[in-house]
């Protein structure tokens, strides 16, 4: 990348126009362009009543992040179908909470790696363009400059200018003018993650996904060398994906996410267990897991704002002040104390989707049409997971009452979330039986149509082999039933 930097990154200037830069805006134009979800003006499902919810799919943000798991989880379980986890990888489950209340830090002495790739989606667009190197880029649905959509993806370039994820694009543009503005492009991020978990998984089985582009690795007793092995996945994704990718290294999770923070952008930090207070002291409590807004609240009525302030308080006192358990967990990671273990998938417990953008209804049968093609989706996901279900949970956003119009163009704005289930007598999977269960449920709510912001399906107590590909009944050994009588009636 450096060396592509030096070439296509210079600008070259000719009559006073950058032409470097004049190639690049033309690339990025051309791939809105090909872009089909970006043809025209945004569409709801009232414009586009037949093909909305498949063109939603395909072209969503949500949609793919919301997916991805099942993509890893299938290709980690081909893996270990090739490559069983030797069994000290499999009982590498050590340091848990209560074992470290009972031993302190010296049970800690795990091997933890977090990997993150640099800003990935704005990474990936760059690979196999070297007109944008060295360029601020953002990945986004639009380009409009007055416009309210919202930045998913931003490169360190775009970043030096307080450009970054969650940033209006309109807000973006007024920072940077010149800005490249690239749709998403799934395909490519699906094709590169998939490589990336590939190349992690050659050092061990003992990964728990985060996300598409970020993953803990447990490399206890896997090698005496942790920074040597961590470099070459680095070195290994660089060269494979043209990406770039940080990673971690610590005695235990928050430590190593922590190191990569420091590690930030292409690089690898070590953080080790009596390094701890050092890191830590200055970080404000809302960076240690677990403390969300509320407990940051409470905290701060507690006169706590960062992590230096717990440690003058006992753990007595923040489990009497806190609850035993937030407590407890507040002041172990406070002192750089982390049991949780590297946790590869578990069997999935529900498979779902639904739509809250651009849902607009004036008839009871548009709503219903709508809800079929939902209830394909959700068999098409319950395909690829080879599991069938037994309990059906419909999902519905309502406008609410005197609700002023949502500020995101055709977004839900304010509503009343509605679900209501329904648990059969057997198993269902394909479109059909879902949608007649379904339906049944929205007609019983006799919600006005165009009131309606929302439309999901959620299935649950699901059935059949989550962990391979072999969708057989019999192979029940990560069945998620309720009973034998389940096994037993479904063979």
């Amino acid at each position: 990348h450096a060396a592509q930097a030096t070439t296509a990154g210079a600008a070259v200037s000719v009559g006073g126009v950058d032409t470097s830069l004049a190639a690049a805006q033309a690339t990025a134009a051309k791939l809105r362009a090909t872009c089909d979800s970006l043809k025209g003006p945004p569409k709801s499902s009232a414009d586009d009543p037949e093909g909305f919810v498949g063109s939603f799919f395909r072209s969503s943000r949500l949609h793919f992040i919301g997916t991805w798991k099942a993509r890893i989880e299938a290709l980690m379980a081909q893996q270990q179908q090739q490559q069983p986890a030797p069994p000290a990888a499999v009982g590498r489950k050590i340091g848990v909470l209560g074992q470290q209340q009972q031993q302190g830090r010296g049970a800690d002495n795990r091997t933890i790696v977090h990997l993150d790739m640099d800003c990935f989606f704005a990474a990936v667009a760059v690979v196999g363009r070297p007109e944008f190197v060295g360029k601020p880029l953002a990945v986004c649905h639009s380009n409009n400059e007055k416009g309210s959509a919202e930045v998913s993806s931003a490169n360190y370039e775009a970043r030096a200018f307080g450009i970054r994820a969650g940033r209006s694009m309109s807000e973006a543009k007024s920072r940077y003018p010149d800005l490249l503005v690239v749709p998403y492009e799934f395909d490519k991020y699906e094709e590169i993650s998939e490589q990336v978990y590939r190349i992690l998984l050659r050092h061990t089985p003992v990964i728990q996904p985060l996300s598409c582009d970020e993953a803990y690795m447990d490399l206890t007793g896997v090698t005496s060398d942790p920074q040597a092995v961590v470099a070459q996945i680095r070195a290994d994704i660089q060269q494979t994906t043209g990406c770039t990718a940080s990673a971690g290294i610590g005695p235990n999770m928050l430590l190593a996410r922590l190191a990569t923070k420091r590690a930030k952008p292409n690089g690898q930090a070590l953080i080790r267990a009596d390094e701890a207070r050092q890191v830590l002291g200055d970080l404000e409590v809302s960076e240690l897991p677990g403390v969300g807004w509320r407990l940051k609240s409470k905290l701060a009525g507690m006169g706590i704002t960062h992590v230096r302030q717990v440690w003058s308080m006992s753990k007595e006192v923040l489990m009497r002040k806190l609850g035993a358990q937030i407590g407890l967990s507040l002041w172990h990671h406070s002192h750089g104390i982390d049991g949780r273990p590297v946790e590869p998938p578990k069997a999935r417990r529900s498979v779902g989707a639904g739509v809250t953008w651009g849902v607009r209804f004036s008839s009871d049968e548009d709503a219903q049409r709508f809800l079929k093609d939902v209830s394909k989706e959700v068999a098409a996901r319950l395909s690829q997971a080879a599991v069938r279900a037994k309990c059906i949970t419909l999902k519905v956003k309502r406008r609410q009452a005197g609700a002023p119009e949502p500020s995101k163009f055709l977004g839900s704005g304010v509503c009343d979330n509605i679900s209501r289930s329904v648990t059969l007598g057997g198993f269902v999977s394909s479109a059909n039986e879902l949608y007649e269960q379904a339906v049944l449920l929205l007609v019983a709510l006799k919600l006005p149509p165009e009131e309606v912001r929302g439309l999901g399906i959620t299935v649950g107590s699901l059935f059949g082999c989550t962990r391979c590909s072999c969708a057989e009944a019999g192979c029940y050994v990560y069945h998620s039933v309720s009973s034998v009588d389940d096994i037993v009636s479904n063979r």
